[in-house]
């Protein structure tokens, strides 16, 4: 039933990132059923109870004690330019929205907002040689938040329209929203273990494009 409510857009929440944060629940409800739950009716109700308890404190681990479920709060990033003439982008959240479109400044290499925990370090490395960048940028730490909504966890990215660009893309469980149809784009690459993707490509273009996904929707 949610499977089904998420794929006819009822249900806003990432089913795909609920599901592998907490798949150890099936198993311990598995087991408890097993153990006490065909008992009798007084089994039943206690194993169901015992269940409710895992879940309660395993949403209450995710979302860092916060039951209000808030979204994430979110840093700017931005990456200058500076004298690359093309780029080779690489962008790889564990887990999450990863949005990706044009952006408007065309002095910055990359513009956009991440997600900000104490539990989530950010991390970007960017180098230029012979006029062409690398930039890399991906998080790390337990990312002890739930997603509530498709506003939580959201990486909002807005690359250069203007000169040539390398782009790889590397999720675990979440979403992709890949609009690359205003972009240079001259390689593609996206990795996408659990969850879905969605991609537009420019109309007129040349490039080699490598896309595979483990389990959901391309």
């Amino acid at each position: 039933v949610v499977f089904l409510m998420n794929n006819l857009g009822y249900l806003t929440l990432n089913v795909w990132e609920v599901l592998i944060r907490l798949w150890p629940l099936f198993l311990v409800a598995a087991g408890i059923d097993i153990l006490v739950g065909r008992r009798s009716r007084i089994g039943a109700l206690l194993g169901l109870l015992v269940i409710l308890v895992f879940l309660f404190g395993a949403v209450w681990a995710i979302s860092g004690g916060n039951f209000g479920f808030q979204p994430l709060r979110t840093d700017q990033i931005q990456q200058p330019l500076e004298a690359a003439a093309q780029a080779s982008i690489q962008i790889n959240p564990s887990a999450g929205v990863l949005q990706v479109n044009q952006a408007s400044d065309p002095s910055l290499l990359l513009d956009g907002r991440v997600p900000a925990s104490k539990n989530i370090s950010i991390n970007s490395n960017f180098e230029i040689q012979d006029n062409k960048a690398t930039f890399v940028l991906k998080d790390t730490g337990a990312q002890a938040w739930f997603p509530s909504d498709a506003t939580t966890g959201i990486w909002d990215v807005a690359l250069n329209p203007q000169i040539p660009l390398d782009l790889a893309f590397n999720m675990g469980a979440g979403r992709m929203d890949l609009d690359l149809r205003n972009l240079n784009v001259r390689a593609i690459s996206i990795n996408q273990g659990v969850g879905q993707v969605n991609l537009s490509l420019p109309q007129m273009a040349a490039l080699n494009a490598d896309i595979s996904g483990g389990v959901g929707a391309i």
